[in-house]
């Protein structure tokens, strides 16, 4: 190619760079407001855990093995179109508080209400946990795919999540995140991540578009 053309990352929907409806006035006592709506503490350490379109069977094992910390955190589960896994985990729940939702459009609201992020180390799971400014735990082991395998990587590299060989030792990882000074470290590596490709390509088009078109016009001229 002519050119290698760099971005800041993966192109992910704008809705991911916007504040929920109202969130310009006060958006800690609306995204406060909204944790009490679903059922949740509007103060209380806060993890969204979701794996894709139709959920997984690991986000049972995470809500078991979290559950030890109680009154310490609480979760939101998207289970996508699994709608057996949202039962099972609004059957099996204790103490502690959580919410859960199968399918749902709104995944950058709820992200929004989050603090943290649990799932998969795909590019777009991460970009998108990366512009909501929520530090991540993701799971690495021999069945990870080899392109997401380069996404842990990077994810310890930037230090911007925990990578655990497997969700059976979540509970260890959400530790790390209960300690303020550790996680206040992870948040601002976060924030230090600035993925604008959604606002950046549609601009590196219209240049390749216009060099493209005054190319051929130049060869026009030159033919007659």
């Amino acid at each position: 190619p002519e050119r290698i053309i760099k971005t800041s990352g993966l192109i992910i929907h704008p809705r991911f760079y916007q504040p929920i409806a109202g969130d310009a006035c006060d958006g800690l006592r609306l995204r406060q407001t909204e944790r009490e709506r679903l059922g949740l503490d509007p103060d209380c350490l806060t993890g969204i855990v979701l794996f894709g379109g139709y959920g997984s069977k690991a986000m049972l094992e995470i809500a078991k093995r979290l559950e030890c910390f109680q009154q310490k955190l609480q979760l939101i589960f998207i289970c996508g179109r699994n709608e057996q896994l949202a039962v099972a985990l609004r059957e099996s729940q204790g103490t502690q508080k959580r919410f859960v939702t199968s399918f749902t459009q709104d995944i950058p609201y709820y992200m929004h209400l989050a603090d943290f992020f649990i799932g998969k180390p795909g590019g777009i799971s991460i970009s998108e946990a990366l512009a909501m400014k929520l530090p991540m735990i993701v799971q690495r082991n021999a069945a990870t795919l080899i392109n997401e395998r380069y996404n842990t990587e990077w994810i310890q590299q930037k230090k911007v999540g925990l990578v655990i060989n497997s969700f059976r030792n979540i509970d260890q990882a959400v530790e790390k995140f209960l300690q303020p000074e550790h996680f206040a470290q992870y948040r601002a590596n976060v924030a230090a991540v600035n993925n604008q490709a959604v606002f950046e390509i549609p601009e590196i088009v219209q240049n390749i578009l216009t060099t493209n078109a005054q190319t051929k016009a130049t060869e026009l001229l030159q033919q007659r």
